[in-house]
């Protein structure tokens, strides 16, 4: 029964971390994907929520925003090291959450979002990034679905990889989609990341790990079916 109950959690689960200049944004877009309400429940920077989505287990951990606070780049790298700790055995998905406004300022340089993506693990963690594009109305993420592929943070470093998120429309089909993007991710070889750090600590066991097992088996044994 063991055994039975890993092997639905493997083809069920989805584990992401959420990374962004603004904690709130961030915030709100961890919500979006739970399908939790922004005023209720507030995501703790560096904390694993847990959801139940199109019957997968969704695990979310929010790093804290780089620009809202004064950390200097140890400080932030530790804190980001430490979000990915916290959804064993690694994330399937890194989601760089960023703001409708960056894109419509002009010629707008993404070199603080590449160096916070980077103080993960390097050039490697690209392979496991999709940029999500956070957005407030209908008219706004249909101009982010064309101009987003345009942008060489998106050509350049995550292979073509995005999705555009309507903050306000909590009903449809987005949340799906997004999910979907990230299987695929997941299933063409990409597995989950690890940082460079543990590449070779596969021996090593850490609390997280248990703690994540003993509630996606609750969540498995309830809500998923």
């Amino acid at each position: 029964m063991g055994q039975m109950i890993a092997e639905i959690a493997e083809d069920r689960v989805v584990r992401v971390i959420l990374l962004g200049e603004s904690t709130w944004v961030t915030c709100e877009t961890g919500n979006c994907i739970l399908g939790r309400d922004d005023l209720e429940d507030e995501l703790e920077p560096g904390k694993a929520e847990f959801g139940v989505v199109d019957s997968k287990l969704v695990t979310v951990v929010m790093t804290p925003g780089w620009g809202d606070s004064k950390a200097t780049l140890e400080t932030a790298r530790l804190k980001i090291r430490r979000s990915v700790q916290k959804c064993p055995p690694g994330p399937h998905a890194i989601l760089l959450v960023v703001p409708e406004w960056k894109v419509e300022e002009d010629k707008y340089d993404w070199s603080a979002e590449r160096k916070h993506v980077e103080l993960l693990g390097g050039a490697r963690v690209w392979e496991h990034t999709l940029v999500l594009f956070y957005c407030g109305d209908e008219r706004s993420r249909q101009g982010l679905e064309e101009k987003g592929k345009q942008l060489s943070l998106v050509r350049e470093e995550c292979g073509g990889r995005y999705h555009v998120l309507n903050i306000k429309n909590r009903g449809g089909t987005q949340v799906t989609e997004l999910l979907e993007k990230i299987m695929t991710m997941k299933g063409h070889g990409g597995g989950y990341f690890v940082p460079e750090a543990e590449t070779n600590s596969e021996d090593r066991v850490r609390p997280e790990d248990e703690e994540e097992r003993a509630e996606s088996t609750a969540l498995i044994g309830g809500e998923v079916e």
